[in-house]
């Protein structure tokens, strides 16, 4: 939003999927190489929230990743480790997103009870391979409040817009994402809401 570039590259591209960003760091240096989205092969990843004690786990999450994902690690942040994690079990499991997603919550759940860590961390995420879009809004804490997340159908039923923050001052046209919930947009853009129990 603040690079002189994007109005130029805007103009020129098209897809049937953009992910955007707004990042304030917490967790690493200001580079290109902790800015979301991140990307391997057809799947890009954005992440709002924190993990915490993520630095206490962060061996144990790059110990339990094959090499090649490893190695794709450029960064600092929690977001792209999480993402790693969740392309590690979409590769090595043929897991759908979602179920990646949920999956690599419960690998974050069960790496801070055995290292006897608090679990406090909060996390929306998207991750789309292009033609699928799986979002989720969850906290570990039920006493912590959830990060807010809004998806709205109301500009055209081809389309949908997930966001942190209500882009309008059209309160109808957003819908909450329930806390601990999994949003599914399948390649007809309909929508599928799933309670996430880890």
């Amino acid at each position: 939003w603040n690079d002189e570039n994007l109005l130029n590259i805007a103009s020129k591209v098209t897809s049937d999927c953009f992910i955007g960003h707004v990042r304030a760091s917490t967790v690493g240096d200001v580079s290109l190489a902790n800015c979301h989205p991140f990307t391997c092969d057809e799947y890009l990843f954005a992440h709002n929230g924190t993990i915490d004690n993520f630095e206490a786990i962060r061996k144990d999450l790059l110990f339990f990743l094959e090499d090649d994902c490893f190695h794709k690690i450029k960064g600092q942040t929690d977001s792209e480790h999480f993402f790693y994690l969740i392309y590690h079990i979409l590769k090595k499991h043929d897991e759908s997103m979602g179920l990646a997603i949920i999956a690599a919550l419960k690998k974050l759940n069960h790496i801070l009870t055995k290292r006897q860590l608090t679990h406090n961390f909060r996390i929306n995420a998207c991750l789309t391979n292009g033609k699928t879009l799986s979002a989720i809004r969850f906290k570990s804490n039920a006493d912590q409040p959830t990060l807010s997340l809004y998806y709205s159908q109301q500009h055209s039923p081809k389309s949908v817009i997930i966001a942190s923050e209500r882009l309008s001052e059209m309160n109808e046209e957003w819908l909450e994402i329930p806390s601990n919930h999994l949003l599914t947009v399948d390649e007809e853009i309909n929508i599928t809401l799933t309670p996430i129990h880890i």
